[in-house]
């Protein structure tokens, strides 16, 4: 998490403090009764860091998903030509596919001072996740719209982990999440799915 308070070189150096209290936690999830979003999160920022993590210019803010049934898991180059053809602006780079399809794409967004790595996950995390997902949903009440997401959740086995986040600026909060909600929008509709914000437990 940025602090504004803090000097470019020790807003990396907490970050890499965040890491290792993170991997340590990670090697102890089951004593700390981590949900499996919580677990999926961490695992994805551990296993699939890309450069983005690396990079002392951007700060990472929050993780945001789309889940959806595998056999609608996309071609790297649809990804890249969905989010293309939102904004020109938008500085895509480091497309990974295998020939199942998309792995991973980087995209920066200058004109907002945000930028994300989207990556495909699948497999028992995913389906843990959703189990829990699904029982979270059923105690609260939904409107029409979203019973339909609910029902469009029943069936995801497949993830893409959106990992959101900003640019170093002079002290200032430049953040603006609208291309981050519009990307997800488009990409729900290329792998017909759902997308969750997990830290407010909404569909989008």
């Amino acid at each position: 998490m940025l602090c504004p308070q803090l000097s470019r070189q020790q807003n990396v150096l907490a970050n890499w403090v965040v890491k290792v209290v993170w991997e340590h936690c990670f090697q102890r999830a089951t004593a700390l009764q981590w949900t499996a979003a919580d677990a999926a999160s961490l695992r994805s920022y551990l296993e699939r860091r890309v450069s983005l993590f690396e990079d002392e210019n951007y700060m990472y803010r929050d993780t945001f998903f789309i889940h959806f049934n595998g056999e609608n898991r996309p071609a790297g180059k649809d990804v890249q030509a969905c989010i293309a053809a939102i904004d020109d602006k938008y500085e895509i780079s480091g497309l990974k596919e295998t020939e199942d399809g998309f792995v991973s794409i980087e995209v920066r967004s200058p004109h907002d001072s945000s930028a994300m790595d989207i990556i495909f996950v699948e497999g028992e995390e995913v389906d843990e996740q959703v189990k829990e997902l699904l029982v979270e949903f059923q105690s609260m009440t939904l409107t029409g719209d979203d019973m339909g997401k609910l029902k469009v959740l029943t069936d995801c086995n497949a993830r893409l982990d959106i990992f959101h986040f900003e640019r170093q600026s002079a002290g200032e909060d430049m953040l603006d999440p609208g291309g981050l909600f519009l990307i997800m929008e488009r990409l729900s509709k290329v792998c017909q799915g759902v997308g969750l914000d997990p830290q407010s437990k909404t569909l989008l």
